[in-house]
């Protein structure tokens, strides 16, 4: 399509809008005929409007350098703090912890973790994983219980999701005695399944452990 094509459906949709709700138009549009880049300059329309999953699509545009953008973090940023304040969109909550982490800065460390935080309570399977890690690692430089109970239960809410990295950490407590009692029945069993989740770690131990007993 040439861009006077894209002006045409982007006022079909301006007038659509204000016959229907926009999140409704948007949800029964059919975004699989146009190309990446089309599919940006429709959802910029969309996320003019305050619509939280076009503005997560734009965030990862300039995250990913999708939709013929270069890769540009400062815009990524803006577009997703846009979607996470107009609907606590928990995945663009948990990719601007990730670019968060980068900057190196008490603030940044703090807005990460309640980003994080935010995007586990809804149930986004990474963001439990991330967070989970971090409060295993507080664990182990304070010993707080508190920060025992948080990792646990987080790596097991994601494992319930079926996370692969969830199982392999699980693994590793239970292998290891890491806040837990030593069950190698139960390590043994967590191990198996991040292999046949595809949990690289868990499938490169697996090998080589093949390997060493084939010497």
């Amino acid at each position: 399509m040439n861009t006077n094509q894209i002006l045409g459906t982007i006022r079909v949709l301006r007038l659509a809008c204000k016959r229907s709700r926009p999140d409704i138009v948007r949800d029964n549009f059919d975004f699989s005929i146009y190309t990446r880049r089309e599919v940006f300059l429709i959802e910029t329309f969309f996320a003019r409007l305050g619509l939280a999953n076009a503005q997560f699509y734009l965030g990862q545009c300039y995250d990913y350098g999708w939709g013929g953008k270069r890769k540009d973090k400062k815009c990524a940023i803006y577009w997703y703090k846009r979607a996470v304040k107009a609907d606590g969109h928990p995945r663009a909550a948990y990719n601007l912890a990730e670019i968060l982490e980068t900057i190196d800065s008490r603030h940044s460390r703090t807005q990460r973790i309640t980003l994080l935080e935010m995007s586990a309570r809804a149930g986004d399977p990474d963001a439990m994983v991330t967070l989970g890690v971090y409060m295993h690692q507080k664990f182990q430089e304070t010993g707080n219980a508190e920060f025992r109970r948080k990792f646990l239960n987080l790596y097991k809410a994601a494992a319930q999701l079926r996370h692969p990295s969830a199982f392999f950490n699980l693994y590793l407590c239970y292998h290891k005695g890491d806040g837990v009692r030593m069950n190698p029945i139960l390590a043994k069993r967590y191990l198996k399944r991040a292999n046949a989740g595809g949990c690289k770690r868990a499938t490169d131990l697996v090998k080589n452990r093949s390997a060493r007993q084939h010497c």
